[in-house]
């Protein structure tokens, strides 16, 4: 409704020159009426005015302005009056806006100016020239409108129309420049696109060619294409397109070193991308506060709608659409108002006739009045009234000097006092103003046509009657200049010209004017203070009458007595009336306020007691929900606080014990449900923990999530704001191609800020006293360059190389370019943890593989006759030494204060060097408490501090797992074949036999004879044990020899022929093995760490025995050691300089107890008789352990590639026997030899390798091939 009003105010503008101009005219007819009492010649108004015929003003004939100012109606500014007005250097500071050019600031600034406060003089001017700041602001918005269609006309490919309008612009004098830089360079485009532009020349008319129109040309050609590179520059992509476009349908040619404009269009298609919404939003909101500071309301008001439309959220430091909204539909409210009463103040003049028959009182002094002068019948006097209104029809009135009642102005209106005017609604202004303009232009006219009737009255030699009518056009219109005229010239050819009157009756017109004013201004006040006081407002009320009584006594000379009188009774009245007024007030607020107390007390009360239940019923309400939810704990509170408000609540007494009894069944279910959960989790990570992880490394699955919350907590630690992680990010991002040729480096500084949207601040100042200028020249070309890199390398540009005194650095997310001793300023604190680093990793022994010279605890064994002690324990190992672990080096590790030291003495002497307290300089300090290194600097230094931590954690946390493979192969091959063949005699009963016991010899024929018998005879080959597998012993592990004692395969035959037997034992057998053992122990250890593995199996046995002799007895002491059987690993890794190899000092060992062989001991006890004879003693056996090891150990250095194996040593052992053994000749017969030959053969193969694989772990590397995405996370 605002803007609607606004709209209809400026257009009835159009009428208020002509107002303001018969208001300003009798303005002044009445200055000077007043100012100069004495006028010897005649007043013609007509001479004073700048009406032109028909009653039309000028102002809106006025021309173009040159310059700033209108031409041929330039304002005449009248010089101000030293009238002491506190407004006065307001009013000329908006006239020098105005002729400076700035209307809308001038136009604000007259705006705000109380015209009440001004002399006649000022306010005349102030008027003029409001009416030309509107008339300026005017034409310099429809500039820009026309500059707006245009653009539109162009966009439309209407070039002609857009062409006509771009001159239009540039040939409007109102227009700003940066409107009217614009219209040229569009007009430029326009005429570029091949069609001719309008125009008037001397053929006049419209056409192509001579004299026709403008035609394109290679100089406008030029320029378009000038200005579209400087668009693209500037980064106005959608300028620079329309202009490309433009010159690529005009077939323009572009230079050889320069890009022709569809290379350009190209550039734009790749880097311009689609505005998002929020940017749109921007865009319309800078647009709209660009325009809302030139003054061009109308476009402003679109774009800040456009921006509330698209949801712009402004800055901090921002104000919002809205409020620009807001304030121009205030300005606009103002400005209708404005002009509402500037049209109130423009009503026709009010005339007060002078009674002819009034004569001066007798009681009037010679100094009131001037003695013998007398009013003129039908003479009038020019009154200006400011904002009329009607008075009030009870209030009395004064009366003039002849006693008769005062005479109001003629269309029963009074004028209101300028100093407290009456500010009518928007509707009422616009009312007003139609209706007065109205009014006023029926005046007009009517006073044209008495006009017209006068001059025919006047021909017709009827002076009289001519001039009435002159005098009553005068009275409809007091500006009429032919009225006047007519009026003067027919009371002079009448014989009552005005230039006959006497001096008195023109003192008695100013007198008569005086106590007009006076007396309108009195009843004004009045009526004013009976408005505050029934208002309330009592200190306006009292503001209102000492106005009234200032006026009844600012000339008291004019009046009578009774008048002075009646002036005081009256002031008198109305301070009673404003006293009772006060005292009834205080009266009824003090009434008011005893019952407003009781009643608000009244009120609390029950609002209390409505509160309490309303609560209650809340509470109940939500224990019924959270029982109904389960929730009986949270309930079982609830029903606390109903009891906390009513103790006595049936609801919450009843409800309270079964609460409780169910909160607690439901914690018992609970607890019961969180035993089983967590016993099934507890099996799961049981489960979990069996897992053989392969990897070297291995992070766990949140590693992301926690990397995230560790890298905030720490920059949390280091003062690191998120909006500087922000910045960092973007610092660390590549740009696709940075390409400068002579560009300002200003203008490459807005480039990288739009192009990266950081937030870059630049101090000019500092630069500029250091040397650089903002227009200095950049030139690189740098592609897929971090934008860091790209900044550094500008910088080093503009300052002068590699020693620039140009850099930049990082505060609360705005990256600062400045001089390196304008940053040092910006000291800051901060504090970094060190810990990591000043913790010594410790440099283990690797072992000392000897012979055993182990030491142990002697055990005694007991003889025959006595009994053995208990003993036992432990003693060396198998290397050497005491026992126990390995321990550390410690001759050689750095003290925590020596790396300490070591760290601020690199910090001090590589950074920041110079500048540091420490060494006499005069900005940081660097200290270490508990740990943690505070550190005071700039943020520059403090950056630098940042990388170098971070690469020296990066050096101290490579770390190398080395993997030592002892592998060990072994085949082994046993083949036995042999055949023995045996036979024997006199083996069948009809042989010769012996006498069988029991009975005597056989008879047989030979007296004196007896049977003895004859035995078996035994033939055999026996070469059978000479070739068995149990003796094929080769010394190679793993011979089959000992497997084999009893053959596998054995055949008997038997052959039984009377008393020949024969025996064939066939024996055959044959194995084959293999066998492959890998021991493969791994060690991870630091870069440059010494670090041991063992892997061992400690046996104990008796080493020794000790004798121990008694009376009769004798024993052993044993002496028990140990032995340590197992895989044992030294290895000091050093990583390369470019993390390819690994240089490694190894000692892998592995030992291997093959048995232990019992020696025994015999020890007797001598012992003598009572004689000394030596006796036999108590003998006593004891065993001693022999253990049978084999080592295999490698001592060297070697440097190996990442994730690459090395063969460090080995050894092969083989192992061959073969057997033959057979009867002579028969053994060598073919076919037959396999009867009368054993054979056996035995081979052993055993290959040792010693092999090593170093692995180098870099956590980044791992991380990054762990998490890809990690790394992309922004901040």
């Amino acid at each position: 409704m605002l803007k609607d009003r606004s709209a209809v105010v400026r257009e009835d503008r159009s009428k208020l020159p002509l107002l303001a101009a018969r208001l300003h005219l009798s303005r002044l007819s009445l200055a000077v009426l007043l100012a100069a009492p004495v006028i010897g010649a005649d007043f013609s108004l007509a001479q004073s005015t700048n009406v032109q015929s028909g009653g039309q003003s000028s102002v809106q004939q006025r021309p173009a302005p040159q310059n700033g100012q209108p031409n041929g109606q330039t304002p005449i500014f009248i010089a101000l009056q030293d009238s002491g007005s506190v407004q006065t250097p307001l009013l000329s500071n908006a006239i020098e806006q105005y002729k400076a050019g700035l209307y809308e600031e001038s136009l604000a600034a007259l705006q705000g100016i109380k015209p009440e406060a001004l002399t006649d003089a000022d306010r005349k001017v102030l008027t003029e020239t409001i009416a030309q700041a509107e008339q300026a602001v005017q034409l310099r918005r429809g500039a820009r409108a026309d500059f707006e269609k245009g653009e539109a006309a162009l966009a439309a490919n209407q070039n002609a129309e857009a062409a006509n309008l771009y001159k239009s612009v540039i040939s409007n004098q109102y227009a700003d420049a940066g409107t009217r830089k614009k219209a040229q360079e569009q007009l430029a485009v326009a005429q570029a696109g091949g069609v001719a532009v309008t125009g008037t020349g001397n053929g006049g008319g419209n056409g192509v060619g001579n004299g026709a129109g403008v035609a394109a040309t290679e100089t406008d050609a030029k320029a378009t294409y000038d200005s579209a590179v400087r668009d693209y520059k500037a980064g106005q992509y959608d300028q620079a397109r329309t202009k490309f476009t433009a010159l690529q349908n005009q077939g323009y040619k572009a230079a050889w070193f320069d890009k022709s404009p569809r290379e350009y269009l190209e550039l734009l298609d790749k880097n311009q991308t689609p505005t998002s919404g929020k940017e749109q939003a921007r865009a319309a909101y800078l647009s709209g506060r660009d325009l809302y500071k030139k003054g061009d309301w109308i476009a402003a008001r679109q774009n800040f709608n456009k921006a509330v439309e698209l949801g712009y959220k402004p800055g901090w430091f921002e104000d919002a659409p809205a409020k620009y909204l807001a304030i121009m539909d205030k300005k606009e409210q103002a400005d209708a108002q404005q002009a509402a009463r500037e049209a109130v103040a423009a009503t026709p003049v009010m005339v007060a006739p002078v009674d002819a028959g009034a004569s001066t009182p007798s009681n009037q002094t010679p100094t009131d009045q001037t003695p013998g002068v007398t009013p003129t019948p039908g003479s009038e006097v020019v009154l200006t009234p400011v904002n009329p209104v009607t008075p009030d029809a009870g209030t009395p009135t004064v009366a003039p000097m002849d006693g008769s009642q005062a005479t109001p102005p003629t269309d029963g209106t009074a004028g209101v006092t300028p100093t407290d005017p009456v500010t009518p609604t928007a509707n009422t202004d616009q009312e007003a103003l139609m209706r007065l303009a109205a009014e006023n232009e029926a005046k007009i006219q009517q006073a044209r046509s008495i006009v017209d009737n006068a001059r025919a009255a006047e021909n017709a030699q009827n002076l009289n009657s001519a001039a009435d009518l002159y005098s009553k056009a005068l009275e409809l219109d007091a500006s009429n200049a032919d009225a006047l005229a007519g009026r003067n010239r027919t009371l002079q050819s009448a014989g009552l010209s005005p230039v006959q009157q006497d001096l008195a009756t023109r003192q008695e017109q100013v007198i008569l004017a005086q106590r007009q004013a006076i007396i309108f201004s009195f009843e004004q006040a009045l009526a004013q203070a009976d408005l505050q006081i029934t208002d309330g407002r009592f200190d306006a009320a009292r503001s209102a009458i000492t106005q009234a009584e200032v006026a009844s006594k600012s000339n008291p000379g004019i009046f009578r007595n009774e008048e002075i009188q009646q002036f005081d009774q009256r002031l008198a009245d109305a301070r009673v009336r404003l006293e009772q007024s006060v005292i009834t007030q205080r009266d009824v607020q003090a009434r008011e306020a005893k019952e407003r107390a009781v009643t608000d007390a009244r009120e609390r009360e029950i609002a209390q007691i409505a509160a309490r239940e309303q609560a209650i019923s809340t509470l109940i309400a939500d224990s019924r929900r959270l029982v109904d939810q389960g929730k009986y704990n949270e309930a079982l509170k609830t029903v606390n606080q109903i009891l906390t408000i009513d103790a006595r609540n049936e609801y919450a007494i009843g409800i309270k014990p079964i609460l409780f009894d169910r909160a607690t069944l439901q914690l018992q279910r609970n607890l019961r449900e969180t035993f089983g959960q967590e016993l099934v989790r507890t099996f799961t990570e049981t489960e979990e923990q069996k897992i053989p992880y392969s990897g070297i490394l291995n992070y766990p699955p949140n590693w992301p999530d926690l990397a995230e919350r560790r890298d905030r907590t720490v920059r949390d630690e280091r003062s690191i704001t998120d909006a500087d992680a922000v910045t960092g990010g973007l610092l660390e991002k590549s740009l696709p191609e940075i390409r400068f040729q002579d560009v300002a480096f200003s203008d490459v500084i807005d480039f990288l800020r739009d192009t990266t949207q950081a937030n870059i601040f630049v101090n000019w100042k500092a630069l500029e006293a250091a040397g650089i200028d903002r227009n200095a020249p950049v030139s690189t070309r740098l592609r897929n360059v971090k934008f860091s890199k790209v900044l550094r390398t500008i910088l080093e540009s503009v300052g002068g190389g590699a020693t620039s005194q140009v850099s930049y650095t990082v505060d609360e997310g705005v990256i600062t370019i400045s001089t390196i001793e304008d940053l040092a300023r910006n000291v800051e604190t901060r504090t970094y943890d060190i810990r990591d680093l000043i913790i010594s990793i410790p440099d283990f022994q690797q072992p000392n593989v000897q012979n055993n010279n182990d030491t142990g605890t002697d055990v005694t064994v007991g003889g025959d006759n006595g009994g053995g002690g208990g003993g036992g324990g432990g003693g060396g190992n198998l290397f050497g030494g005491a026992g126990g672990e390995e321990q550390q080096n410690e001759e050689d590790q750095l003290t925590r204060t020596d790396l300490v030291e070591q760290i601020t003495s690199l910090i001090r002497e590589t950074i920041g060097v110079g500048t540091w307290k420490e060494d006499g300089g005069q900005l940081g300090t660097l200290r270490e408490l508990t740990g943690q290194l505070v550190v005071t600097q700039t943020p520059e230094v403090h950056q630098q501090i940042q990388q170098l931590l971070e690469k020296l954690r990066e050096q101290r946390s490579i770390q190398v797992t080395i993997e030592t493979r002892f592998l060990t192969v072994q085949k082994n091959f046993l083949e036995d074949v042999g055949v023995d063949f045996d036979f024997s005699f006199n083996n069948t009963d009809n042989a010769f036999s012996g006498i069988v016991p029991g009975t005597g010899p056989l008879p047989i024929g030979f007296d004196g004879q007896t049977q003895t018998g004859v035995g078996p005879i035994q033939v055999g080959q026996s070469s059978a044990a000479f070739t068995q597998a149990s003796t094929l012993q080769t010394g190679v592990s793993g011979n089959l020899a000992g497997s084999f004692a009893n053959p596998n395969l054995t055949t008997t035959v038997n052959a039984f022929l009377d008393d020949f037997q024969a025996s064939i034992l066939i024996r055959a057998t044959q194995g084959n093995q293999s066998v492959t053992n890998l021991t493969a122990p791994r060690l991870t250890l630091f870069n440059g760490q010494t670090a041991t593995i063992n892997v061992d199996r400690v046996i104990s046995y008796v080493s020794s025995l000790r004798p121990v002799v008694a009376q009769g007895a004798v024993g052993f002491q044993t002496v028990i050691r140990q032995l340590t059987s197992g895989i044992t690993l030294g290895v000091t890794a050093t990583v390369s300089a470019d993390r390819k190899y690994v240089t490694l000092t190894l000692t892998p060992t592995l030992t291997r107890l093959n048995g232990i062989t019992n020696f025994p001991v015999i020890g007797t006890a001598a012992q003598v008789d009572q004689n000394g004879n030596p006796i036999p003693g108590t003998s006593t056996q004891g065993f001693v352990q022999l253990p049978d090891i084999s080592r295999q150990r490698v001592r060297t250095s070697v440097s190996v590639p990442d994730g690459g194996t090395l063969l460090l040593g080995g050894a092969t052992v083989t192992g061959e026997i073969e057997r033959e053994a057979g009867v002579p000749v028969l053994s060598k017969i073919p076919f037959l030899k396999r009867v009368f030959t054993n054979r056996s053969t035995a081979t052993d193969e055993s290959i040792l390798l010693i092999l090593v694989k170093p692995t180098i772990i870099i956590q980044r590397e791992i991380e990054q091939e762990t998490f890809p995405l990690l790394s992309s996370r922004a901040g």
